[in-house]
């Protein structure tokens, strides 16, 4: 677990900076929302049966994000699973690079507040967070050289926790990484090893104390395309080995992953194979013993929508069965689950606006009634947009 969870740190710090670093879609398009947003709400629905007719009737509306016209977030609700608000944040920019981020509480008591700094250009070179009363919390600084980052400093409550220096070839590929402790002393260190076309052949990570605390290669074929990844624990042992082979198009088409123990001893396997679009069309999973878990199967349409998703058990029945319809705009419009013995347990209908947008999911279940099977609704949520200049 230590293994992992230094790792994770490393690669969150480095994934917070790169961030910033680089624009990015609008939120709206992350989101998968169309037109120009400026609301975005959740209504859910209370269901009644009147006449022999379902009646919709909406009980609570809850605002799931506001944007602003640029299509950027600027506040964002976060609610549990059953559907009670948990935190708000509230975000301000400028050249939409965010400068700060307010975070509240349930009650809506401000809870911590982030504040970022760029230089001239638009780099991060400053992010501090502070309480609801402005104590500084934590602070990270960046310093560049030629738009490269050469250092990192976190600090908490003023003091330096670490601080991380980075190195670069004359072909600007990052190089060396070492983070220092608070007193200066060498925690960490990662080295890259690149091919001759520039592609990154070898990362080692050491100790303090320069033993090794792990490894990962690459392999490549004539195309520049990975072919093999292979990571080794600080006992040189096996952790990961991963083996792709592509399409004529380039696009992979198998990858088998094996999962290998400290002590060397095989873990698990898993096989994900593609078709030539790169759609994912079979995986399964494996025992040590070779033995199968799982599998699951997936097919599309002519316009690469998936239609169908079997899940199977090791005696090829299967633990669930999915189907997929879709409209003249390639947008879901139904979506049926069903049971191993292949009698339906959900359908589920997907309605929306003229933008596109998803504005309601009705979900139903069968039932037997007067000597026949019927649907009944047993869920409806609905989704509304305001939109600019609306």
């Amino acid at each position: 677990m230590a293994l992992s969870f230094r790792k994770k740190i490393f690669i969150i710090f480095f994934c917070f900076t790169i961030l910033f670093l680089y624009s990015k879609d609008n939120d709206l398009k992350l989101d998968a929302l169309y037109g120009n947003v400026k609301e975005y709400y959740k209504v859910t629905i209370s269901l009644d049966e009147r006449f022999g007719n379902v009646i919709k009737t909406p009980k609570e509306k809850k605002l799931l994000k506001r944007y602003n016209e640029d299509g950027f977030t600027v506040e964002k609700i976060e609610y549990n699973k059953v559907d009670l608000p948990v935190s708000k944040e509230i975000y301000s920019y400028e050249d939409d690079r965010i400068i700060e981020i307010q975070n509240f509480d349930d009650k809506d008591n401000l809870q911590y507040k982030i504040n970022n700094k760029y230089n001239e250009k638009w780099e991060l070179i400053e992010s501090i967070k502070t309480n609801s009363v402005g104590s500084v919390l934590s602070k990270s600084t960046y310093i560049y050289e030629n738009s490269l980052l050469k250092e990192m400093n976190y600090f908490m409550n003023e003091t330096l926790i670490n601080k991380e220096i980075y190195n670069y070839d004359k072909n600007n590929n990052l190089i060396e990484v070492s983070r220092y402790k608070t007193d200066g002393l060498l925690e960490f260190k990662w080295i890259y090893i690149y091919n001759e076309k520039n592609k990154l052949k070898e990362l080692n990570a050491y100790y303090t104390n320069g033993s090794l605390w792990y490894r990962e290669e690459y392999s490549y074929n004539e195309k520049e395309l990975t072919i093999q990844y292979i990571s080794y624990f600080s006992n040189g042992n096996l952790n990961t080995k991963r083996v792709y082979d592509y399409h004529q198009n380039d696009k992979v088409k198998e990858l088998n992953e094996e999962k290998y123990n400290l002590d060397g001893s095989f873990e698990y396997k898993y096989k994900y194979i593609y078709n030539e679009n790169g759609n994912l069309i079979e995986w399964s999973s494996y025992y040590s013993d070779g033995l199968l878990i799982n599998k699951r199967v997936f097919n599309y349409d002519d316009r690469a929508n998936l239609i169908e998703e079997i899940n199977y058990k090791p005696d090829g029945t299967f633990y669930f069965r999915m189907i997929h319809t879709y409209n003249e705009k390639n947008l879901k419009k139904e979506t049926f689950i069903y049971k191993p013995d292949n009698s339906l347990e959900i359908k589920k209908v997907f309605i929306y606006d003229d933008k596109n947008n998803l504005i309601e999911i009705e979900t139903y279940k069968p039932y037997i009634a007067f000597g026949k099977e019927n649907l009944k609704m047993i869920e409806c949520i609905q989704y509304n947009y305001v939109y600019w200049g609306e």
